[in-house]
């Protein structure tokens, strides 16, 4: 499969890393054909990720291939949805990328646009949409249903029956217990546990009290 990336930072760097360790170890044939970004003028990122040999510049004036399949490496939800928007205009073939530690069970359904990292672990009969990121060891239970557009940082715990709307992002370790329902544009910050629904645009976090420590 031919792949080009869109995005030049971190994201697209360490998708290039998994993309090639799971063609060196699991014998994946990936072939990254370059990397694309919504503005050409990150020289930045080009010089320290090393992807000024495959850049093939800005993403809106790109002439795009109906045989390359294309996949987004970014981190910021606005930016993502902006780009899941152009690329369903121009009907292009969406990729999904799934590492093969990833333990997927035969029952979940994935659509497309989806990055599933290392050791991520999928249950029986999960509905997954489009253009949602997993980090590495996230785990979604027996029959949640997540819906387009989300972030999973690294070592989320999603548990079973849980209903997630779009466009949400969950930080490092954050959890949601059994049959709770999330809504959409939601910030959940690392370490939280959520035990109740949440609606929507909302930023959960931990309020932790004050303590003086100097006098």
């Amino acid at each position: 499969m031919k792949l080009i990336i869109i995005g030049v930072g971190a994201a697209a760097a360490e998708l290039t890393h998994f993309v090639n360790h799971s063609n060196k170890y699991f014998k994946s044939k990936i072939k990254i054909s370059g990397y694309l970004d919504l503005k050409s003028g990150k020289k930045e990122f080009l010089k320290k990720y090393d992807f000024s040999k495959k850049f093939l510049g800005n993403l809106e004036s790109h002439n795009f291939s109906k045989s390359i399949f294309y996949i987004v490496a970014i981190n910021n939800i606005g930016i993502r949805k902006k780009i899941f928007y152009l690329l369903k205009l121009k009907k292009v073939k969406i990729a999904n990328f799934i590492h093969p530690t990833a333990v997927i069970a035969d029952s979940a359904k994935i659509g497309k646009g989806n990055i599933i990292y290392p050791y991520c672990l999928i249950g029986p009969n999960v509905k997954i949409a489009d253009f949602n990121f997993f980090n590495c060891n996230v785990a979604i239970g027996h029959d949640s249903n997540i819906y387009n557009n989300n972030i999973f940082s690294p070592n989320c715990c999603i548990a079973g029956s849980v209903k997630i709307n779009m466009n949400n992002f969950f930080g490092l370790k954050s959890a949601v217990i059994p049959d709770r329902k999330i809504g959409k544009d939601n910030i959940i910050q690392a370490g939280m546990i959520i035990d109740k629904d949440i609606s929507n645009g909302n930023v959960i976090f931990h309020r932790f009290k004050e303590k003086i420590i100097l006098k």
